[in-house]
């Protein structure tokens, strides 16, 4: 009984985890016309895990978010987080033309 507790406590604090692999190259936004951002595509690519550490599905692909959002020219890229009790979800964000 007393190695069951630990063991739970572990499994229940894997959900906060987060992994994240950083984006090595830059993006110029200098020259992004930014008063029309709703008029430009915007594109994902998620992956989820079970644990924060289990996948469970999908991808977290820069090229796979620009593939689903037919981008030809990147103005903008970020990441989104989501977690949930036992779930959480990692997302790659582009916005461009």
């Amino acid at each position: 009984m007393k190695l069951i507790v630990p063991i739970v406590a572990i499994f229940l604090s894997t959900g906060c985890m987060l992994r994240s692999t950083p984006v090595v190259n830059s993006i110029d936004v200098s020259d992004v016309d930014w008063t029309n951002v709703d008029q430009m595509k915007h594109g994902s690519a998620c992956a989820t895990y079970l644990f924060g550490a289990i996948g469970i599905g999908g991808t977290t692909s820069l090229v796979r978010a620009v593939e689903n959002a037919g981008i030809t020219k990147v103005n903008s890229a970020g990441t989104r987080y989501k977690n949930w009790l036992i779930v959480s979800q990692s997302c790659v964000e582009v916005w461009g033309e």
